[in-house]
């Protein structure tokens, strides 16, 4: 079995001490495929899993996707605008806002089903989940909670 020969693409430092050092293969190419720069193997096999997300939605949003929905551009800037300023935890490329019974974004979501997860943080898993529209009549006091989202898995689990 071969190796990449991967190269230090981050290398984070404190106080002048090397901490931690990413190492992967970077290739740059045209549209025809043709290699244009690299650091690293440029024919090294990669696993990106989430970190292409942001390019997997570029044809959704080029392509409409958000009108489609429903959603305006001034609603997504809202979104965006509240996301970032009120961004009180990461996990990766998931953000938890600010929110409770005075503050929040209230969202209508409409899903195929929901079940109990050990996998997610919330303990709910939904199936299709996909976000309506911004509830802007609704204050955070009046949104659902996962309280009530559990108690709902186990009535129609156990009856």
């Amino acid at each position: 079995m071969t190796f990449p020969s991967h190269v230090p693409l981050v290398v984070a430092t404190r106080n002048a001490h090397v901490e931690r050092i990413h190492w992967g293969s970077v290739a740059v190419v045209d549209t025809t495929g043709a290699l244009l720069a690299h650091a690293g193997d440029p024919h090294a096999w990669v696993f990106s899993r989430s970190t292409l997300k942001p390019f997997q939605a570029l044809p959704f949003v080029r392509d409409g996707g958000p009108e489609h929905f429903g959603f305006t551009d001034a609603e997504l800037t809202e979104i965006d605008r509240y996301v970032r300023r009120n961004t009180i935890n990461r996990f990766g490329p998931v953000r938890e806002v600010a929110h409770g019974r005075d503050a929040g974004l209230v969202f209508e979501v409409a899903f195929e089903g929901l079940q109990q997860s050990t996998r997610h943080k919330s303990g709910i898993a939904m199936r299709f989940p996909r976000i309506n529209r911004i509830r802007t009549d609704k204050p955070a006091a009046e949104a659902d909670t996962i309280d009530n989202l559990l108690r709902l898995v186990a009535s129609s689990t156990h009856g």
